[in-house]
């Protein structure tokens, strides 16, 4: 069974959304709110009125308007949008595998089953209407029938203890129906996995059994122990163990430790063990699984390995999967994302394989974001500079937490990307277009011209700072004062102005060294090499005119005389920052740090960072340019969300 449509109209976050064109596994992404576990509990909601698993009648109804009407399961939040008063919910199923089989024996030849639900006054359904396709494949069916379950993981598991019980009773059909219609009850998911030792003890049954008959031995859980021993190398799924004549049975893991039984596993494991064996159980059958936050008991390694680790237990499921892991979204093609975004006051549905998602992801990729990242935060925010990582550590600590929609990411290439008139530049054209894409750069070199003209191309999705780099803003004198004070590095002679002039004095010593490094950084931001272009005809003659026209750009931008002239150029303008007062803004901070802090040897520039950092968040020190990047941000959709 697969589900191949889903339509909601007014449903929880949702003014409309339709999924369609549905693969087999489905990752719903999405920051917090947007609607994930909505599209997970609107599918097993319909389900229940389709056609309930553990009773012939449904139970949940109510008198209304003098009727006695089905209203939502109790047991689910309440499904019509906040402000309206009335949702619907469209659900199309096929069946696929051994349930053609089961439909024809019934002489039913329609494979796609459909049901239309309208919900009113919160909770009431005023409307129900299902065709015998899909109540068909929803009823509860013998595992010997071979038709798939709608099944709900939810997002809320535990593990008790268990010995080993009655695995006869444990494995009948009354059992298993039970543990699938408390697939929405407020309630742990103890009694979905209660069977799991017994369902062990039965398989290795089986297998002595055909081994007696036919002298052939085969182990029916080859794969499942595969996956297991994959997970937790070097620890290992042995099975039924028996502790002695008369001792009672366990089901056995070896480790380093020596070997005990799987409830002596940690959460995680727990968590592998016991889902994965579930799923192995009915992988025969052709299932929709809602699972919701996989990577509950997870580490990170751990979460990239369990995409891959479903689909090899139960291949023939379809998975429809809310997460917020990093880890699995990159795991996953990029076909079976469904990405929740907000627009306005609702949330809607986008593919991550259009080509306009394709796109902000390739380039996204390039600036250091993961895709995962993009696809969770509400906006993405790549630092970008020398040491972007260091100016993101003290980004997250200043600013993070007055705008929650935001990620901050430390960037990769963006300085090349500005400078280029490539096809990185279109993509990164569409991904300012987006609403979820920002960047902070410094300011460098640049001119104010050349800061409007970026600002005007990017579509403000795009902040340089006021001053060179972020270094610049904590060495300001009455801050340079403040942290020196806060680490007990100053003498008691020192003010905001003897520090101020002994900064001044390093401007002035490093005047020839910001010259050389402002005509470089000209150089660079400006040189476009040759076309690169390879003739097939004779592709190592193209080479050698390649080369030569790269030997003529770099002499004819490097002639000495050139590099004399812009030096002499740079050296003045040096001069007339110190002169003027701009320099505490203008010249590179990094530099002027680092120079400055050789009086005090123990002190690294890193370190003094992080402890301005914590003195300026400690005492609330009003900074101008993190209120006003502060500003920018909040401006931004989704910036603010929870």
């Amino acid at each position: 069974m697969r589900i191949r449509r889903l339509e909601l109209t007014n449903f929880r976050t949702f003014g409309h959304a339709v999924f369609e064109d549905i693969p087999d596994t489905v990752l719903l992404v999405s920051p917090n709110g947007r609607g994930k576990s909505s599209v997970l509990e609107a599918i097993a909601g319909a389900k229940d009125l389709v056609v309930p698993y553990h009773t012939d009648n449904y139970e949940f109804r109510e008198t209304w308007q003098q009727k006695n009407v089905p209203v939502w399961p109790s047991h689910l939040p309440a499904p019509v949008k906040i402000g309206e008063r009335r949702a619907e919910l469209r659900i199309e199923v096929e069946a696929t595998g051994t349930d053609c089989d089961y439909l024809r024996a019934a002489n039913i030849t329609q494979t796609v089953g459909k049901a239309h639900f309208v919900i009113e006054d919160g909770r009431r359904i005023t409307s129900q209407q299902a065709d015998d396709t899909i109540k068909r494949l929803c009823h509860f069916h013998s595992l010997a029938d071979g038709v798939g379950f709608i099944d709900y993981i939810r997002p809320i598991r535990f593990y008790m203890r268990r010995d080993i019980g009655n695995f006869s009773s444990e494995m009948a059909d009354s059992h298993f129906r039970q543990s699938l219609g408390d697939f929405h009850r407020q309630v742990t998911d103890q009694q979905k996995y209660s069977g799991f030792k017994s369902f062990v003890v039965s398989s290795q049954l089986n297998d002595f059994s055909h081994l007696q008959t036919t002298g052939e031995q085969i182990d029916s859980l080859d794969v499942f122990r595969k996956v297991f021993d994959h997970f937790f190398s070097p620890k290992k799924f042995v099975g039924y163990r028996s502790s002695g004549a008369i001792g009672q049975g366990q089901i056995v893991v070896e480790s380093a430790f020596g070997s005990h039984d799987t409830d002596a596993l940690s959460d995680g494991e727990k968590e592998v063990l016991h889902i994965l064996a579930y799923l192995f159980r009915l992988r025969r059958l052709s299932n929709v699984v809602l699972w919701d936050t996989p990577e509950l008991h997870l580490n990170a390694a751990l979460e990239s390995r369990l995409f891959d680790a479903i689909r090899r237990v139960a291949p023939n499921n379809q998975y429809w999967i809310a997460t917020h892991s990093l880890e699995f979204i990159n795991a996953a093609p990029l076909d079976s994302v469904f990405v929740l975004r907000q627009d306005g006051n609702s949330a809607v549905v986008e593919r991550a394989s259009g080509e306009e998602r394709k796109a902000r992801v390739r380039i996204y990729r390039e600036m250091g974001a993961q895709v995962g990242l993009q696809l969770v935060s509400a906006v993405v925010v790549f630092v970008e500079g020398k040491e972007a990582n260091s100016d993101k550590r003290i980004l997250d600590r200043l600013i993070a937490s007055s705008a929650p929609g935001v990620n901050f990411v430390a960037g990769g290439s963006c300085e090349s990307i500005l400078s280029a008139g490539t096809r990185a530049n279109d993509l990164l054209d569409q991904a300012c277009a987006n609403g979820d894409f920002f960047v902070i750069v410094d300011r460098d070199y640049r001119t104010d011209d050349e800061i409007k003209e970026l600002d005007r191309k990017y579509k403000g999705r795009l902040f340089v700072w006021n001053v060179h780099e972020i270094e610049n803003i904590f060495f300001q004198p009455d801050i340079l004062f403040q942290t020196l004070t806060f680490l007990d590095h100053l003498s008691k002679d020192a003010t905001p102005a003897t520090l101020e002039a002994e900064l001044k004095q390093v401007a002035t010593d490093l005047t020839d060294w910001i010259a050389a490094d402002w005509v470089a950084w000209e150089f660079d931001k400006a040189f476009q090499p040759p076309s690169r272009r390879i003739g097939g005809d004779d592709p190592k003659g193209s080479l050698q005119k390649y080369t030569t026209a790269l030997k003529n750009k770099v002499a004819e931008a490097t002639e000495t005389k050139n590099v004399e002239d812009r030096f002499e150029k740079k050296r003045a303008e040096v001069e007339k920052l110190i002169q003027d007062g701009t320099w505490l803004a203008r010249l590179p901070g990094k530099q002027l740090l680092r120079k400055f802090l050789e009086r005090y040897p123990t002190l690294r520039p890193d370190d003094y960072m992080r402890a301005a950092a914590s003195m300026v968040r400690e005492r609330d020190v009003q900074i101008a340019e993190f209120a006003r990047l502060r500003e920018a941000l909040l401006k931004l959709p989704g910036a603010t969300a929870k």
